[in-house]
């Protein structure tokens, strides 16, 4: 009988064991995934961040091709910049800027993408 009662204990000790190995497997499991989840929630947020700046910064070139603000499309654009417009013609920094500033090339408006419709 003591036998039994010891086996008892130990089978129930086990499966108690097992069942809180479970539960926290299924736990550690739970915590994987809302750490999974939000990682990629964060990686979401940043992309749109980044997709954001890049949009602003396109944006924010495209007004200053229309005011002819030459300063501002300066800091905008990185030194050694080429330009290759539709029609196949190449051009500097510098050779771009000048035919904006000089009147050559002009830009009335800007329509974003969204806009469009």
């Amino acid at each position: 009988m003591k036998r039994i009662s010891v086996m008892l204990i130990l089978a129930t000790a086990f499966l108690a064991g097992c069942s809180s190995v479970s539960s926290t497997s299924s736990e550690s499991l739970s915590v994987q995934e809302s750490v999974l989840t939000s990682t990629a929630e964060q990686e979401s947020e940043i992309m749109m961040n980044e997709e954001e700046k890049v949009l602003a910064a396109y944006e924010a070139m495209q007004q200053a091709m229309i005011n002819k603000d030459i300063d501002k499309l300066d800091r905008i654009v990185k030194d050694g910049t080429t330009f290759t417009h539709m029609s196949g013609k190449t051009q500097t920094k510098e050779e771009y800027f000048g035919e904006i500033a000089d009147g050559t090339l002009n830009y009335h408006k800007y329509i974003a993408r969204e806009n469009l419709t």
